[in-house]
């Protein structure tokens, strides 16, 4: 009778004990697999953080030279007051809507009435006028710029047009022809307003060469695509 007791006993024992192994081996397991996923987790948000930081450096450096342009050009147009330059001012008014007092008194004043007319009532429209943003392509051909995915133009600045396809619809679209190409309509150079900023800028400009970021993004695909296969 006390050996029956004994057996049953190291037999609940055993049990026990095997239950509690595999328990514990099963929460082993979903840690273990929390961990994994948490690891790949940070590891594609950090990838998308670089990516975001790399794609705002690319935007910046395009407006630095467009700066630097500007400001090159406004010694010319010292020498050469009636001719229209793509100045400091000119470029503020493009990307960020500033206009100052100096880039609206560089309207020629040796222009005829009827230009100046004109000029006056394209840059002062009606409230029930809906404002459109204008671009000009490398090749001079000017377009109607609007967001690529909704279609919306109502924007003041190049800077609002980025905002909102980065903010809305997760796009990037690195430097100023690639804005031009993916967000620009073609249009009629009649159709743009005589007083506006995107007429004085010049047709070529100092940009990076496309060798250079087309084997970068080239590059840090193939990585991407490697370290993705990895995890």
């Amino acid at each position: 009778m006390v050996e029956k007791v004994h057996q049953v006993a190291s037999s609940t024992a055993s049990n026990t004990s095997a239950h509690e192994q595999e328990r514990s081996e099963s929460n082993k397991q979903k840690i273990l697999n929390i961990i994994d996923h948490q690891f790949d987790l940070e590891i594609y948000l950090k990838y998308r953080e670089v990516a975001t930081i790399q794609k705002e450096i690319e935007n910046a450096e395009a407006t630095l030279q467009d700066l630097e342009l500007a400001i090159k050009n406004e010694s010319l147009a010292a020498t050469l007051p009636d001719l229209p330059h793509f100045t400091r001012q000119s470029a503020a008014a493009l990307y960020y809507g500033h206009v100052t007092p100096s880039s609206s008194s560089s309207t020629p004043s040796s222009s005829s009435n009827g230009i100046g007319m004109a000029k006056k009532k394209i840059s002062k429209p009606t409230s029930n006028q809906k404002s459109v943003l204008y671009g000009r392509r490398i090749d001079g051909v000017y377009v109607r710029l609007a967001c690529p995915v909704c279609h919306r133009d109502s924007f003041s600045t190049q800077l609002g047009l980025l905002n909102h396809c980065r903010i809305s619809h997760s796009l990037e679209f690195g430097f100023y022809e690639n804005i031009m190409a993916q967000c620009g309509t073609p249009v009629d150079e009649s159709e743009v307003p005589l007083d506006h900023p995107i007429r004085n800028r010049p047709l070529t400009l100092p940009v990076v060469p496309v060798s250079t970021p087309k084997t970068f993004e080239r590059v840090r695909s193939e990585i991407w695509k490697e370290r993705n296969e990895t995890y």
